[in-house]
């Protein structure tokens, strides 16, 4: 007999992970869903599925329960502002964890009751089961429109859904137990864990009542509770689904072995920040889009045929032979890493993309090929072996890393990385080392870098460059590979050339004179390695060759010199490289951020061409910006009281996936048009931040507002005690019709927390927000976390086109209370703003 599911599934709330919920996106506010996948998965780990779920629940605060939680949001495809639209993701979690598809079934529903819901549990209470169950359902809130409001033609209006865990259910008295993510939602309750389980009546929807969106309503459950199914708030069953899995597919059971799953066509996944480690064999003619930071772990064999593309995060491998990552392309982009993993100190032995004309492909935002451990390593990459067609290809601007675990020095020796095949099938060499946008990083903490040669015997190996040591900076020839390891001068006048430049701890500077890097011929690749130090010489020319600069993790990388160049720059590494001359006149050609953090504290100092940001990268600006700005899902741009004249577009935030979209932060002024479909948010202090142009926050963005200190209009204004938007363009818009963005609320510590107990609190508040001088197009009011104990936030637009943010305290507010509010909030969603009279 399985164990009681009452008492041993955990009872988890969504928004209780870290401070306010702050460990998961959106505070945790979309992620009902995944919360109640999660809960029914540690019930199956307390009776020995081990392979899905751990034993035990180890609390919201334990760093590996807020991943699970994240790994199933990104299985699942759970936006962090529109929730979860399908729950069929959870098939692939199944078949990564060795699942078959024989040891399962699954059934849905959209008109659940308690008979289906009773079926479907019935096998956790079976004196001799041979099936075990996995089963949620949702609710859709309805609330009766006022007279005043338009509402949608019916007796109930839908403003949104919520999916919980049921346990039991009592047909006798018609009721179901569940443990419910969003406790108070339901009952007047704190919205805690000890909340769970609640245990609630089920009956019919009333004949008479139309409901928004459902057909004959009276076939319908609704959930009657002492603050549900009477007066405004309504929730109505319009979705349950059960996953019934067999006793045989214990791990304890003789003979058990993880199921092969087939896949046979391209196969996204988003860990959403955490690890999925697969635990099944991998055949088929299909491959791996993986998304989202985190690694995707593959530990058995793989026999797929198709092509692996890694978008963000990590995919890896533990196998130490054959193909660990199938056969066919294998392609890195926005910084995304492949990696070789073993778990025991055997040699690796394989090869990567080995298929005949497979290739190994470099593309925007460029990614890493990484070597865990100090193992002895043969990898041979692609499957071009007819002379002619390469088997590294980059594009688009991408910058590769190789990162031995033995270091840089192992490279060559203990840990090889060869090319298959002979002549253009291999890396080609210009002045004795390959691209340098190939490149190797070593183990010290600054993750240093150096330039790479190959060689068919030994592979990718470390270039010798001439050391500054040996040869002063005015003897060097266009051949030179340069490493400056002291101080170096340019001659006035001068206008030394190398073939490549790494600084090691030395400066190299001068007055009047020139630094030429690369052929300064387009189409080829001019590059310098930062490890540390800075250039200070006038001028640092480029000619036509594009500028590929990559900076470590060490303090006070700098680039002083005016940028000359046509073929624009790309910077890579994990530490922060600042540009600070003006070199709007002097650089032109795309500027690419694809790793780590650039500073423009300059004038123009990017340049006169656009600039793009790649994933996890930061693009920070306390000088100006010519060009226009675009910032790709889960990069940054930080407006530190700088300038943007270009447009500005921010990648959207995913709605039917956990994609995180782009970020603007700060404050500063932009001068072109704005799209933001991610995440807009104060800096690390209170500021302005002014968008003089057409301005649009999409429906699926984030709103920050962030208080600095207690203070209010009364005291303070926007930009001191907190945050606030400007918008001069009258044709801008918050949202676009039907479709809202969310608003977010911080509390800089513990201290400022409305429900931290200070007198501040009792009063009622206002905070002028958003701030529109010249008229709008749009605004549009959304949900967010807008109700405390202490009482409610709320979204008003007053007759100056101004967005004020208002507290009303209440004394004190209990969580029915607080559940009503939000019930209002979220009828505010999709509602255009009109001046207050």
């Amino acid at each position: 007999m399985w164990n009681d599911p009452v008492a041993n599934t955990p009872s988890i709330v969504q928004t209780n992970f870290g401070p306010w919920g702050t460990s998961l996106p959106a505070d945790g506010e979309s992620y009902c869903a995944p919360t109640s996948v999660v809960m029914g998965l540690y019930y199956l780990g307390s009776n020995g599925f081990t392979q899905l779920a751990p034993a035990r629940y180890a609390g919201p605060d334990d760093r590996e329960s807020i991943l699970f939680e994240r790994l199933i949001a990104g299985m699942l495809g759970t936006s962090p502002t529109q929730g979860t639209t399908v729950l069929s993701g959870l098939a692939d979690y199944f078949a990564a964890r060795g699942l078959g598809l024989d040891q399962y079934t699954y059934i849905s529903t959209g008109v659940p009751d308690l008979e289906w819901l009773d079926t479907q549990l019935a096998a956790n209470d079976a004196e001799d089961p041979q099936w075990i169950s996995l089963t949620v359902f949702s609710v859709g809130w309805f609330y009766k429109p006022k007279e005043d409001d338009p509402g949608c033609g019916c007796t109930l209006c839908n403003d949104g859904g919520h999916t919980l865990a049921p346990l039991k259910v009592d047909l006798f008295t018609q009721k179901v137990t569940i443990n419910n993510a969003y406790p108070m939602s339901f009952l007047d309750v704190p919205n805690e864990p000890s909340s769970n389980p609640q245990t609630v009546t089920l009956q019919l929807v009333p004949a008479g009542m139309t409901v928004e969106g459902l057909d004959d309503p009276q076939q319908y459950g609704e959930v009657m509770t002492d603050i549900l199914g009477s007066g405004d708030n309504f929730a109505i069953l319009w979705l349950a689904a059960s996953w019934t899995i067999a006793a045989s597919a214990l791990p304890t059971t003789p003979g058990y072995a993880p199921a092969t799953w087939q896949i046979d066509g391209p196969k996204s996944l988003n860990t959403n920040e955490a690890t999925l480690t697969v635990l099944a064999p991998l055949a088929g003619q299909g491959g791996f889009v993986k998304y989202g930071e985190g690694t995707l772990l593959l530990a058995a064999s793989n026999r797929l045929m198709g092509r692996n593309e890694v978008c963000n995060g990590t995919l890896a491998s533990t196998l130490t032979t054959d193909t660990p990552f199938g056969t066919w392309t294998v392609i890195l982009r926005n910084g995304g890493t492949l990696a070789l993993a073993p778990e025991t100190s055997d040699p690796v032995t394989v090869r990567i993309a080995p298929g005949h004309l497979a290739r190994f492909v470099v593309e925007a935002g460029g990614g890493t090929l990484r070597l865990n451990g100090v193992n002895s390593y043969a990898i041979t990459i692609g499957g071009g072996e007819d002379g002619k067609l390469p088997n590294i290809i980059r594009d688009n601007a991408g910058t590769l890393t190789l990162a031995p675990g033995g270091g840089i020095a192992a490279l060559g020796t203990s840990q090889k990385v060869l090319v298959a095949g002979t002549g253009d099938n291999l890396p080609p060499l210009v002045d004795g080392i390959v691209s340098p946008a190939i490149l190797a990083v070593d183990t010290d903490a600054a993750a240093s870098a150096s330039f790479l040669t190959y060689d068919t015997s030994n592979g990718f190996t470390a270039a010798a460059p001439t050391l500054s040591s040996s040869l002063g900076i005015n003897g060097v020839t266009a051949s030179t590979v340069y490493e400056v390891v002291d101080d170096q001068t340019v001659d006035s006048g001068g206008a030394p050339q190398v073939a490549a430049l790494e600084l090691n701890g030395g400066t190299v500077s001068g007055g009047d004179a020139e630094l030429l890097v690369g052929s300064q011929a387009s189409g080829h690749v001019a590059g310098v390695v930062m490890n540390a130090g800075s250039i200070n010489v006038d001028t640092l020319v480029f000619g036509a060759a594009e500028a590929v600069v990559y900076g470590a993790a060490s303090d006070g990388l700098e680039i002083a010199s005016t940028l000359s160049g046509s073929g624009g720059l790309s910077t890579f590494g994990p530490g922060t490289l600042t540009l600070s001359t003006d070199n709007g006149s002097s650089l032109s050609g795309t500027v690419n951020v694809n790793a780590g953090t650039l500073v423009a504290a300059g004038a123009s100092a990017t340049g006169s061409g656009d600039v793009r940001v790649r994933s996890a990268a930061r693009l920070e600006v306390p000088g100006s910006i010519a060009g226009p700005v675009e910032v790709t899902q889960g990069a940054t741009l930080y407006l530190n009281n700088g300038t943007l004249s270009g447009a500005v577009s921010i990648a959207g935030i995913g709605t039917d996936s956990p994609m995180p979209g782009g970020t603007l932060e700060g404050a500063g002024i932009i001068s072109g048009a704005v799209t933001i479909g991610g995440t807009v948010r104060p800096g690390t202090r209170a500021g302005i931040l002014e968008f003089q142009a057409t301005t649009t926050i999409a429906g699926t963005g984030i709103i920050y507002w962030r208080l600095e200190k207690l203070v209010a209009d009364v005291d303070s204004r926007p930009g001191e005690g907190w945050n606030g938007y400007v918008f001069n363009d009258a044709s801008s818009g918050v949202g676009v019709s039907g479709d809202a963005p969310m608003y977010l609320l911080e509390f800089a510590g513990l201290g400022v927390h409305p429900d931290a107990g200070d007198p501040f609190w009792k009063q009622p508040r206002r905070w002028q927000f958003m701030m529109f001088p010249n008229g709008y197009a749009d605004i549009w009011f959304g949900d967010g976390n807008f109700s405390y104990s202490a009482g409610n936030f709320g979204l008003v637009l007053e007759a100056d086109n101004s967005v004020y943010l208002t507290w009303t305290p209440t004394s004190p507010q209990g969580p029915a209370q607080r559940r009503r509010e939000q019930a209002r909030a979220r009828r505010r969603h999709l509602s255009p703003a009109r001046p207050a009279a």
